[in-house]
């Protein structure tokens, strides 16, 4: 069986260079589709990594138009 990289939350904001409240508060508001869970833990993958340095590039922390 293929083992799964999964990071934390915390690793992700590092990585995707944000503020964790940012991505807390990203997916709260449902800005960022949650990833998947294991229990009440967040795995997070190499994707969802991608995915979340484009928000942070393409919005800043800023809503997107139309959404406020």
């Amino acid at each position: 069986m293929k083992s799964m990289q999964a990071f934390s939350t915390l690793q992700v904001a590092q990585l995707a260079g944000v503020s964790l409240a940012s991505l807390e508060r990203w997916l709260k508001s449902g800005r960022l589709e949650e990833p998947a869970r294991y229990g009440d833990r967040r795995l997070w993958t190499p994707a969802d990594i991608v995915r979340v340095k484009e928000y942070a590039k393409k919005y800043g922390g800023r809503w997107p138009k139309g959404e406020r």
